[in-house]
C-alpha cells in the first residue's frame, strides 16, 4: 500500500528526528556525567552547560515520545491519533526551543567548550527546526489527508 504524501512526508522527518533525539540523548548524557563527577572543566568552562544538558535530556525525551505518538499516528492515521500527535509534537517543540535558546546563549558566551557539547548545541539548534517541521508536516497532513 501506498503513502500519500502528507504520510510520507511526515514518515521522513519522524525517522529523522529520531535519528537526532538519539544523538542528542547520547551526547547530553555523557555531558551530564561529566558534569555529576565534577569534571565538567574538561569539557567546558561555561556553568551554563549543566543546565543545557539537563535541558537537552528532558528535550529528548519529550521528543522521542513525540516520535514514538508519531509512528503511531503514520500507522493509523486518524484524527484521534492525530490529536495526541499534536499535542506531545507542540510540547516537544516548545522544549526543543528551550534547549535552542540556551545552545545559542552559550555560543554567544564565547567560552570553552569541547567539540562534545559543540555537537550538543549542534543538535540541539537543528532539532528546534526539524521538530518545527514536523509539527508543521503534521497539521498539513491533517488539512489534506484523508483520515479513516
Amino acid at each position: 500500500m501506498a503513502l500519500g504524501l502528507p504520510r510520507a512526508i511526515t514518515l521522513g522527518l519522524l525517522v529523522l528526528n529520531f535519528c537526532a533525539y538519539m544523538i542528542l540523548l547520547a551526547l547530553a548524557g555523557y555531558v551530564m556525567d561529566v558534569s555529576i563527577n565534577g569534571n565538567l572543566s574538561t569539557v567546558s568552562d561555561s556553568d551554563l552547560t549543566t543546565y543545557l544538558a539537563i535541558f537537552a535530556l528532558v528535550s529528548g525525551a519529550v521528543g522521542m515520545g513525540s516520535v514514538f505518538s508519531g509512528f503511531h499516528h503514520v500507522h493509523t492515521w486518524t484524527l484521534e491519533s492525530f490529536t495526541a500527535s499534536a499535542a506531545i509534537g507542540l510540547i516537544a517543540l516548545m522544549l526543543s526551543w528551550e534547549t535552542l535558546g540556551l545552545a545559542s546563549k552559550e555560543i554567544n558566551q564565547n567560552q570553552y567548550r569541547s567539540r562534545t557539547v559543540k555537537t550538543l548545541e549542534s543538535f540541539g539548534i537543528i532539532l528546534g527546526g526539524t521538530q518545527l517541521f514536523y509539527v508543521i508536516a503534521l497539521r498539513l497532513g491533517k488539512a489534506f489527508g484523508d483520515f479513516s
